[in-house]
């Protein structure tokens, strides 16, 4: 086993360090549950030629079923395959302690109202864990989004359930527009009894596939960029060009399935192209550091010590 991978001590304070949130904020949550499917989807879109991916939808099965592929065929994306002693019993004993401390956090420790989202993050939990005990430290770790989640001090399910899902927030399916084409939803709760937040996914991560596979048939390269306008043109919505951006292009941007520069989009296909994607983005943290180090100096004139302790 590598000496990089977690042990059960340093799971322990993981764990240790959960807490459930007083407050139920979608915007706490929302963009990291996006983040999560899209992490997925990467995976799904390294398979050449597996299936016309026009008509992906996210439902249950679609979720779970990317999950198993993923925990298969990790080794598609990783630089190292995975080792062959991985310590399995150390995920069952890491989903066991992080049961526990959710009912210890919980006002309810034995209702059955907990179980389904003591179970669902329990499972995200062990999934996150197998990955990182195959491949330490990844940055490819779909459930590293997930995790997040967690530690913002929310514990949820995911579920494709309408009747189920429609217990927490009863007009969810009502509220949906006509872009709204998943029935996959996040339930979410913290530490106030029967106080829930939902979210139904809706289809960016279908336009997402969709996009992909435009610039990746007509932009083959930062030679040939194409702009924000013609990708709202090709997809014929009546979203903004921001909502394109946010929902769309920057996700893919983030999980480095594309790449950009001043003139529009285009799929990585080059050594080029990969080298002035990672310099720009390169110059970006740049310039984010030097600001870092003006907070920093302005925190010892003020006292402050530990300036990004919790994050």
């Amino acid at each position: 086993m590598s000496e990089n991978n977690l042990t059960l001590a340093m799971i322990r304070k993981i764990i240790d360090r959960l807490f459930l949130s007083e407050r139920l904020r979608i915007s706490d949550y929302k963009e990291d549950f996006y983040s999560h499917l899209t992490s997925l989807l990467r995976f799904h879109l390294t398979v050449p030629d597996e299936q016309s991916h026009q008509e992906f939808q996210f439902n249950k099965n679609t979720y779970m079923g990317l999950e198993q592929f993923i925990l298969e065929n990790s080794d598609m994306v990783e630089e190292t395959k995975a080792p062959d002693d991985i310590d399995w019993d150390l995920a069952d004993d890491a989903k066991d302690i992080l049961k526990d401390k959710i009912k210890s956090l919980s006002e309810e420790k034995k209702s059955d109202d907990l179980k389904p989202f003591i179970e669902s993050s329990a499972n995200i939990f062990e999934n996150w864990l197998i990955y990182d005990l195959m491949h330490p430290g990844s940055v490819y770790n779909p459930w590293i989004p997930a995790i997040n989640i967690l530690q913002k001090g929310y514990v949820y399910f995911i579920s494709d359930d309408k009747d189920r899902v429609s217990q927490y927030q009863k007009k969810i399916y009502h509220k949906t527009g006509r872009d709204t084409h998943s029935n996959l939803a996040i339930v979410t709760r913290g530490s106030k009894k029967r106080k829930f937040s939902v979210v139904l996914a809706d289809n960016r991560h279908n336009l997402q596939i969709s996009v992909y596979q435009y610039l990746k048939e007509y932009a083959p390269g930062s030679d040939h960029v194409i702009s924000l306008g013609e990708i709202k043109d090709f997809l014929e919505t009546d979203m903004s060009r921001q909502t394109i951006r946010t929902k769309i292009t920057s996700p893919l941007k983030k999980a480095g399935l594309i790449g950009s520069n001043s003139k529009g989009f285009f799929y990585i296909a080059t050594p080029k192209d990969l080298k002035q994607c990672y310099t720009a983005h390169l110059e970006k943290v740049r310039r984010l550091q030097g600001t870092l180090k003006i907070y920093e100096k302005q925190a010892k004139v003020l006292g402050i010590r530990n300036l990004g302790e919790g994050f």
